[in-house]
């Protein structure tokens, strides 16, 4: 007859798993860590896991705020021709940390001081890895379902209490037009999420000068292309209506995940971060 591993056997399986997960950094075995206490992971904003506290409070993961400027986090919406967009478009504000900060917080947290002051101030926590990429996969799942525009398309959902959430997909936007419908969301007990498109399209405007030729006078067309996309990052509508929530957008072009709230963009994460998925596209 088999008998049973024992208890604290377990349990320093789950300390090592977790311990050699920190140093290693590869974050995706501590799914197979057994959940014997409750266990908090601490993340920058490149998604590396810094370190992972065994003997937390209560479980839950927690990522660095940005130290990324306005410019940084929205480089398209300042990098735009001002000729495309809808002059009532404003991206979200980034309510972030310096950088200093941030180093010195990566710096308390690879040495266990989760509980630093600095540290409880200069971060957020972020969802289950596993969760965001459900919300991932939902989204990839919606744009296979709508081949023909889906690039177009917002999707999402309002998140609940016990971690389920109601999804949606909005109408086919377009780009060049200065107004959208988009995805109206609606706030669950755990805020919502949508995803932000990645379809773009191109055009050519001609513009007609005269230019001098020693032997005559021509009339040359010059062409001048237009590059019409989503801006990536959340809006100052998607900040207003959070109301005391957090809500997250999937940056499909960008290939990143805001975390904001009501006060602007708190956190970055790249969808590397996140375990592989059911869909991989």
């Amino acid at each position: 007859m088999k008998r049973g591993i024992p208890i604290a056997w377990q349990a320093a399986g789950a300390v090592l798993a977790c311990l050699v997960t920190t140093l290693n950094h590869p974050v995706i075995a501590y799914e197979r860590i057994v959940s014997v206490r409750d266990t908090a992971y601490y993340y920058n904003e490149h998604g590396t896991q810094l370190y992972c506290d065994t003997k937390a409070v209560k479980p839950g993961s927690y990522v660095i705020k940005t130290s990324k400027t306005h410019r940084q986090i929205f480089d398209d919406w300042y990098d735009r021709d001002t000729t495309v967009f809808s002059k009532d478009y404003k991206p979200a504000e980034v309510l972030g940390i310096e950088r200093w900060e941030a180093r010195k917080t990566r710096r308390l947290i690879h040495r266990g001081n989760v509980n630093d002051t600095l540290v409880q101030r200069c971060i957020v926590p972020v969802p289950d890895k596993r969760l965001l990429r459900i919300m991932l996969d939902s989204i990839l799942n919606g744009r296979i379902k709508d081949a023909v525009d889906g690039k177009f398309r917002e999707y999402g959902g309002m998140i609940n209490g016990d971690k389920t959430f109601r999804f949606k997909r909005g109408y086919a936007t377009d780009p060049r037009k200065p107004e959208n419908e988009g995805l109206e969301m609606e706030l669950g007990e755990n805020g919502n999420f949508h995803s932000h498109p990645d379809g773009c399209y191109y055009s050519e405007d001609k513009d007609s000068a005269h230019t001098f030729n020693p032997n005559r006078v021509d009339f040359v067309e010059h062409r001048r292309g237009h590059k019409y996309y989503f801006i990536q990052g959340p809006s100052n509508k998607d900040q207003d209506a959070i109301g005391d929530k957090t809500g997250y957008v999937f940056g499909m072009e960008a290939k990143l995940i805001y975390l904001y709230d009501k006060h602007g963009v708190r956190a970055v994460l790249p969808f590397k971060y996140l375990p592989p998925g059911s869909v991989n596209k």
